[in-house]
């Protein structure tokens, strides 16, 4: 499985934006409480992190993306922005929309941990 690249930023910007998926399935019924069960053996939680990058760091993530991660269709390994110590994996939900602002480019990292 691919890696975050060593060459970019390990820590991950604030604000991190974390929420799992609903993994509950609720069921009205004609009379009584609803019911309630488990959706999913296993819950997504999709993660948007901020990313700045100068010019290197964005040739390199653009080479990660598109290359290594076949434009963002494959799954890579990084660190946990809960605990900052934990390997998980990713994926990309959606490719990043960036804004160059004087020598950087600033976009949110919209990612999914596969569990």
């Amino acid at each position: 499985m691919a890696v975050w690249p060593a060459g970019l930023q390990q820590r991950q910007f604030s604000p991190v934006k974390d929420r799992a998926q609903d993994g509950a399935i609720r069921t009205a019924m004609e009379t009584g409480a609803p019911k309630s069960r488990k959706r999913f053996t296993a819950v997504v939680r999709d993660i948007d992190i901020p990313i700045v990058l100068n010019f290197a760091d964005r040739a390199t993530f653009d080479t990660f993306y598109n290359t290594t991660l076949s434009f963002g269709s494959t799954a890579f390994d990084w660190t946990d922005p809960d605990d900052d110590s934990t390997t998980v994996s990713f994926r990309f939900r959606n490719p990043v929309a960036w804004t160059k602002r004087g020598g950087e480019f600033q976009g949110i990292m919209n990612l999914e941990i596969i569990p």
